[in-house]
């Protein structure tokens, strides 16, 4: 006779697996690494199920794979923790190189709503420079009103910067910037 599993703790079950994988994806385990976790997962569900020919066919092989793989895992989730605690700071930060174009983008990209109002503001955004020069991630950390964050964006992501250097080597770097809109 079968015993019978509640819905509920297959789905319990299932949500840990879930989160397990996640949490590997998150480590950026090796694709590899989480197939085999997404099998002894489902190796996992499978015997909560009670269901011997498949249990027969996948327990041997893929245990020992995902216990290779937890192993593993849990070696480079500590080396990933030690080099994440040791922040990488550049001995050179980035320049602006293009700032009489961007005083001109500032008058060009000025809300015309707020200009005829005489309205001022200050939009600062957090924004990633990659080691190109280039401006690529933009988040408004404090906004000054739509008009004002969308012509701030605008300016920022045409900003061309001296990247950031670390070992004469240059390298991407989050920052902040504050844009003035003022007359």
């Amino acid at each position: 006779m079968q015993k019978k599993i509640k819905p509920i703790s297959l789905l319990c079950s299932i949500m840990i697996h879930l989160f397990l994988l996640l949490f590997l994806f998150k480590e950026r385990a090796a694709p590899e690494k989480i197939q085999q976790s997404i099998r002894f997962s489902v190796n996992i569900a499978v015997e909560k199920l009670n269901q011997p020919q498949l249990i027969k066919e996948l327990k041997i092989k893929d245990t020992k794979i995902a216990q290779k793989s937890l192993a593993v895992d849990n070696k480079s989730s500590i080396e990933n923790k030690e080099l994440n605690s040791k922040p990488l700071t550049p001995s050179v930060l980035p320049k602006l190189i293009n700032s009489v174009e961007i005083k001109k983008l500032l008058k060009k990209y000025y809300p015309e709503d707020m200009r005829q109002n005489q309205e001022e503001g200050q939009v600062k955004l957090a924004i990633t420079i990659e080691s190109n020069g280039n401006v690529s991630k933009i988040k408004i950390i404090k906004s000054a009103g739509t008009s004002f964050d969308k012509a701030a964006i605008k300016v920022v992501q045409l900003m061309k910067f001296q990247p950031a250097m670390r070992d004469n080597q240059p390298m991407a770097l989050k920052v902040s910037k504050t844009i003035h809109f003022h007359f």
